[in-house]
């Protein structure tokens, strides 16, 4: 009775995990670039420009940064002065950190014109 159990058992974990390969059709890959189906909306860019406009009541070095971390640009900001700069972020970047004095400030990148005012 028991070796009758222990086979039954196997076999249907035999039964259980034998799986059918099932073919999927595979498009064939395009020979050149004319070849690609691509929609007429898409955008080739991976970067995108943005200006930045800094100012700050006390002097100290800005620094804009990812949310992993990752410097994009530093630069000595001056009391009262405004430091303008064009930057060009990954486009896949949604928030952009700018850090001056131990202060963070984060802005979406939803606009092409970005003004960080630390007082």
């Amino acid at each position: 009775m028991r070796k009758l159990q222990l086979l039954l058992i196997l076999i249907v974990f035999l039964t259980a995990s034998c799986k059918k390969d099932r073919e999927v059709p595979v498009q064939p890959l395009p020979d050149s670039m004319e070849q690609l189906n691509v929609p007429a909306d898409f955008d080739w860019k991976t970067t995108h420009e943005y200006n930045f406009t800094f100012t700050s009541s006390s002097d100290g070095i800005v620094t804009v940064v990812s949310q992993n971390g990752t410097v994009f640009h530093k630069a000595m900001l001056s009391a009262g002065q405004e430091l303008s700069v064009k930057l060009s972020l990954p486009a896949y970047l949604e928030n952009i950190q700018v850090k001056q004095l131990g202060r963070i400030v984060e802005r979406e990148l939803n606009q092409n014109s970005i003004e960080i005012n630390f007082q």
